[in-house]
């Protein structure tokens, strides 16, 4: 089992890839996205429920991403992910999710802060690996 994705041909494979950090981010935005709908609808607190709907939403993504996006020939490499990757890709976006459960429950000011560094940080580390990686040669 490969861990940590050291050129092109492991992304996907491995467990982790460029990928994983997007996934933290996407599981950070849906959350907040759910809990903004349930908490303007009903004006109440949902925090289990929300960290529920965010394990199924990285559920769907991950069947979207390996069979639709495979079907339709827009998936990296053209290939679907291994088992232990789509493992990974549902934890980094559930740890995605507990992070903005902590952070919602801060003042504005420390929400604002905490938004632009984890998408702002999360993609350019993405930016980078990803970068180094396709760069390397097998």
């Amino acid at each position: 089992m490969i861990v940590l994705a050291r050129n092109k041909e492991e992304v996907g494979i491995s467990a982790i890839d460029f990928f994983s950090c997007t996934h933290i981010v996407l599981g950070y935005l849906i959350l907040l996205t759910n809990y903004t709908i349930l908490n303007l609808s009903f004006e109440i607190s949902f925090d289990y429920f929300l960290l529920l709907l965010n394990i199924i939403a990285s559920l769907s993504w991950e069947l979207l991403e390996n069979f639709v996006l495979y079907k339709f020939k827009i998936k990296y490499r053209h290939r679907r992910d291994s088992k232990i990757n789509v493992f990974m890709d549902m934890v980094f976006f559930f740890f995605g999710g507990l992070i903005g459960m902590y952070i919602i429950h801060q003042n504005l000011t420390f929400f604002i802060i905490c938004t632009f560094i984890i998408i702002g940080g999360f993609l350019l580390i993405t930016d980078i690996y990803a970068f180094v990686l396709l760069k390397t040669k097998k």
